[in-house]
């Protein structure tokens, strides 16, 4: 996300004064300003956002991260109606001090939140991962398998 969009959503604002560093790859906003932000002159119809398990010990507000991603994608290639397609995070053993503290179901609050923002906005659409994933291994070994499930959803 480019650094307007981190200070336009609370929750980021904090993690933008707490991550930045003199270190410019160790910046929150680098990936956004090497990656994504030389491809703003191209048009992109759709996205496949396959992320989450890195915000399980914040996932109370993953709702307002993932809100400002998609607004702050759409704002750079100048479209509206960019489809999101949500990779639901997979069902897995996350372990407590992955959670956020006192909340042992952060990963539960995560995957709601990622539903919540499908249904509210109809450009962005729910992938599910149930039954592509070991509880004990979070990356699901059927890749191909996922990719057919986004093909099949886009298709409809």
């Amino acid at each position: 996300m480019n650094r307007e969009a981190m200070e336009s959503a609370e929750s980021l604002r904090e993690h933008l004064v707490n991550y930045s560093s003199s270190i410019a790859y160790k910046n929150p906003t680098t990936v956004y300003n090497a990656m994504l932000h030389p491809l703003s002159n191209y048009t992109i119809k759709r996205e496949v956002w396959y992320q989450g398990e890195s915000n399980v010990f914040r996932a109370s507000e993953y709702m307002s991260i993932l809100s400002a991603l998609v607004k702050n994608w759409r704002t750079t290639f100048s479209n509206n109606c960019l489809d999101f397609f949500i990779v639901e995070l997979p069902l897995y053993n996350y372990a407590a001090v992955q959670c956020e503290p006192g909340k042992l179901n952060s990963a539960e609050i995560l995957r709601k939140a990622q539903t919540s923002l499908a249904m509210k906005d109809e450009h962005c659409h729910l992938i599910s991962t149930s039954g592509l994933v070991n509880p004990e291994n979070i990356p699901p070994t059927n890749k191909r398998a996922l990719g057919e499930r986004i093909v099949i959803y886009r298709l409809r």
